[in-house]
């Protein structure tokens, strides 16, 4: 049985951020995407950091299911900030060509916490 590594979801301020260390299996982003959306009601954060940082490898799936929660919370009217990618990360993202045109990315976590400051 596959095991399920719980995705946690910090408060920081105005802001949220999930710092991401695992696989990121289809239950596992269920399971964060039920989270998010449970905590942000009623509430006013400004966005969420996803902190790649803890991360080495990404596959296309995995990565594309992350984006479409991303996209998801943009459209309720958060700001996600994609942050803390490897190069190892980055590499595997430039080679699947997918288009971050939409989304905010920085360098690490301070940085996205900074740039969800300035909103």
């Amino acid at each position: 049985m596959e095991q399920l590594h719980r995705i946690p979801v910090q408060r920081s301020e105005d802001k949220l951020i999930v710092p991401i260390q695992y696989e990121l299996t289809a239950p596992a982003l269920n399971a964060l995407k039920d989270r998010l959306f449970n905590q942000i009601q009623g509430q006013n954060y400004k966005g969420v950091a996803f902190d790649l940082s803890g991360l080495e490898l990404i596959d296309a799936e995995e990565l594309e299911s992350l984006l479409q929660l991303m996209r998801t919370l943009k459209i309720v009217g958060l700001v996600p900030v994609l942050c803390g990618l490897s190069p190892g990360l980055t590499a595997t993202i430039v080679g699947l060509d997918i288009s971050f045109d939409a989304l905010a990315v920085e360098a690490d976590l301070k940085l996205a916490l900074e740039y969800l400051s300035k909103l």
